[in-house]
């Protein structure tokens, strides 16, 4: 019996050393011998959660890593010694205090330390630091082949010339009026590199978002745009809908309920409402009178939307039939004007509800 006591205890000291010692791997400690985390998902983890680049030298040379979206293989660079070695160079670069020449470089950091979530953050006007090779050594290496950033020194000048040559593809110059030219709009924006390329903002598409969004505060539009549906708005009768329509648009259609007219201006379609019976309009007018078409109103911050959406038997959407439609309401306040957004410019709504 006493063997057998002596054996059990043996047993139960050999589970209790093991319990506290054996796995040490998975606390989150760091090896002192290599530098390498434990846990490599904990929340503990010695790395870097946020990684912002923009280098205002070569076309689009600008990216951002959030580990949020990330997989494994680029997860691992921002674990990497490398990115360790990143924020080491970045904490020893100055503050910059002079901020009146041109931006060169932005770069950005979150980054986890004992726990606790740390941010940093690096820019330059006019130079580039004595080390930027190293600099954007550690960034590749960091980014691991999530993207690449260019070494190039010498800051891009952002005029007509480099727009017209790097954004031809998002750029349309129809949407201006005639006393407005591209070189005004650099100007008086302004148009910078951080317009064109900021990571944050999605850079596809921007400069044609940003020049509309000058428009809009250009042609005053903003009292147009229906934020909220007025309650009790101006009456109107059919004759003064039809009227109003031929007056506006290039080609008008038949009204099939006398609450709205439909037509086209300038190769864009249009819906115009009457104000007074736009919810009538709303409630008891039927798409084409098939029951699978839903209609829905929405608000955002730019106003209200409408749109149609085309559902299956099971009552599952399955595609938008129409893109979302703005809401403008006309000067005299009883027509509601409803353009397919992103397919009109501002000059025509100006003609429409001016």
């Amino acid at each position: 019996m006493k063997i057998g006591r002596c054996f059990l205890c043996m047993i139960m000291a050999c589970v209790l050393v093991l319990s506290v010692t054996g796995c040490t791997g998975k606390t989150g400690s760091k090896s002192s011998k290599n530098g390498k985390t434990g846990n490599l998902d904990g929340s503990k983890t010695d790395r870097i959660t946020y990684l912002y680049f923009i280098s205002c030298t070569e076309w689009s040379n600008s990216f951002l890593m959030d580990e949020n979206h990330l997989g494994e293989k680029w997860k691992a660079g921002l674990r990497s010694s490398s990115s360790k070695k990143l924020i080491s160079t970045l904490e020893a670069l100055p503050n910059t205090e002079n901020t009146d020449g041109e931006l060169a470089f932005i770069i950005r950091l979150k980054y986890m330390e004992d726990g606790v979530e740390k941010t940093l953050e690096r820019s330059g006007y006019d130079v580039f630091p004595d080390n930027w090779q190293d600099i954007i050594d550690l960034i590749n290496k960091t980014a691991n082949g999530y993207a690449t950033a260019g070494n190039g020194t010498t800051i891009s000048k952002v005029d007509v010339d480099f727009v017209r040559e790097h954004e031809r593809l998002y750029l349309d110059e129809s949407v201006l009026p005639e006393e407005l030219t591209l070189e005004d709009l650099i100007r008086d924006m302004p148009i910078t590199y951080l317009t064109l390329y900021d990571p944050e903002n999605g850079w596809e598409m921007s400069i044609q978002r940003e020049i509309c969004k000058y428009l809009f505060d250009y042609f005053d539009l903003g009292p147009n745009r229906v934020m909220e549906l007025n309650p009790d708005p101006p009456k109107s009768t059919t004759d003064e809908l039809l009227s109003f329509a031929k007056e506006h648009m290039d080609t008008v259609y038949d009204s099939r309920t006398g609450k709205s007219v439909s037509g086209e201006y300038n190769g864009v379609k249009y819906e115009i409402v009457k104000y007074d019976e736009f919810q009538d309009w709303y409630d008891q007018y039927d798409f084409y009178a098939i029951d699978t078409y839903k209609r829905k109103l929405s608000k955002n911050s730019d106003g209200m939307r409408y749109d149609i959406e085309e559902y299956g038997p099971d009552n599952g959407t399955m595609m938008v039939f129409s893109l979302y439609r703005d809401l403008y309401v006309d000067a005299s306040g009883k027509f509601i004007i409803l353009a397919e957004a992103n397919r009109y410019d501002y000059k025509d709504i100006v003609k429409l509800v001016k």
